[in-house]
């Protein structure tokens, strides 16, 4: 019985030892993967050579190291750490980089914006370059608000950079951010450095600018119009157009003085004398006697026909030439000319038939064979628009202001 049980002991005790040693060996292992995990998060091996990180997934690099912990041998034990700024002592500026291509290449565009955050102080062109590529071969109306927000993070550590922010001030555009997109552009030239990149912001901004004014006045929203051009011509002084629009939204709105001011600082860059001397004639006409009736912002011009069919016209300085709706040219049996003009509108260039009324009488003046064009837009209440060909005709005994 001793001997039977001094067996048992033996067994026991080797079945012990042999556990101990498999789990300590299975620990060892363990211990080894999560070693090399942590040398190919870091981009390096245990001899300190570059390493294949394509197997590094976007949240790990998103998320950054937090490295503290190294052992004997030099090697890193990388920890998660959420967005902690601290890099590994093996990673470098190579391996930053690395990380950032890693999200560009998974389109993982939000963990992107938030590498971007943390990691400002490194940033640099050379990110800047790579990112507005990648963008402008990825960029959809699906992805354009994390693009957007993606470029605006870079931009704030790496301002003034001109790709970065054309592409920004084109993803702006495709979300309808007309304002945003033209103030982008107005950051480029607010620090010129190249005649190129100028002439190309300034191209860009006065397509934004144009559109803005142009659907404004097809809205008739005379006032809102007289602010936005004095807003840009207060954000680029340094242009003479702009000032003279100004001058000539406040015409529309009957503000005479403050409209004579403007254009008496007004030059000749962008702008020719003659539409200065145009307006100023305008100007002189109205302060002297010429006004029309006043609707709120807008001011309207009582017009007829030969049979004393009435028309209401909006007064527009900005339209060269006097423009009816087809039903009112048919009302006064216009002729159409085989002729056709190019005229802008808020839905872009579009061509206009040319006609010419027999007879019409605006403002106690008489016009026969008065050539028009035909109205490319519906407004509503409105016969057409009173341009600069009529006005500058008008007599100096114009009707008595009224109040619409």
């Amino acid at each position: 019985m001793i001997f039977i049980r001094t067996i048992l002991l033996f067994l026991l005790l080797g079945v012990g030892v042999t556990g101990v040693y498999y789990l300590g060996y299975q620990s060892g292992l363990g211990e080894a993967r999560r070693e090399s995990r942590q040398i190919n998060l870091v981009g390096r091996d245990v001899n300190g050579q570059q390493r294949s990180h394509h197997s590094m997934p976007a949240e790990t690099v998103a998320a950054g190291l937090d490295t503290s912990n190294t052992d004997a041998a030099g090697r890193s034990t990388a920890v998660m750490s959420g967005l902690s700024a601290t890099v590994s002592s093996g990673t470098d500026t190579e391996d930053l980089y690395i990380q950032f291509e890693q999200l560009l290449e998974q389109e993982a565009w939000y963990a992107l914006e938030r590498w971007l955050v943390t990691h400002q102080t490194v940033l640099s062109v050379e990110y800047g370059e790579t990112l507005v590529n990648t963008i402008k071969q990825k960029a959809n109306k699906y992805d354009a608000v994390a693009l957007r927000r993606i470029l605006r993070a870079y931009l704030s550590a790496v301002p003034g950079h001109n790709e970065a922010l054309f592409m920004l001030s084109d993803l702006q555009q495709m979300g309808g951010l007309r304002e945003a997109a033209l103030e982008s552009l107005l950051e480029i030239l607010d620090n010129p450095q190249d005649s190129e990149v100028v002439r190309l912001a300034r191209r860009q901004a006065d397509q934004i600018i144009n559109l803005v004014a142009t659907e404004l006045r097809n809205q008739t929203a005379m006032a809102q119009r007289e602010a936005w051009w004095r807003y840009i011509s207060q954000r680029l002084p340094m242009s003479d157009r702009y000032r003279y629009e100004w001058a000539r939204a406040l015409a529309d709105v009957q503000r005479w003085s403050e409209a004579r001011r403007v254009l008496m600082e007004t030059g000749t860059s962008d702008v020719s004398q003659a539409d200065l001397d145009q307006l100023l004639t305008l100007i002189d006409n109205s302060e002297q006697g010429l006004q029309f009736q006043r609707d709120g912002s807008r001011m309207l011009a009582v017009a007829h026909g030969a049979d004393g069919g009435r028309f209401t016209l909006l007064v527009d300085t900005g339209a060269s030439v006097t423009s009816l709706s087809n039903a009112a040219l048919r009302r006064l049996s216009a002729t159409r000319l085989n002729q056709q003009v190019k005229i802008q509108t808020a839905s872009g260039v579009v061509s206009a038939r040319v006609f010419e009324v027999p007879e019409i009488e605006v403002q106690g003046r008489n016009f026969k064979a008065l050539r028009v064009i035909e109205l490319p837009v519906e407004l509503p209440g409105l016969d057409g628009l009173l341009g600069f060909d009529v006005l500058q005709q008008l007599s100096l005994s114009p009707l008595n202001s009224k109040s619409g």
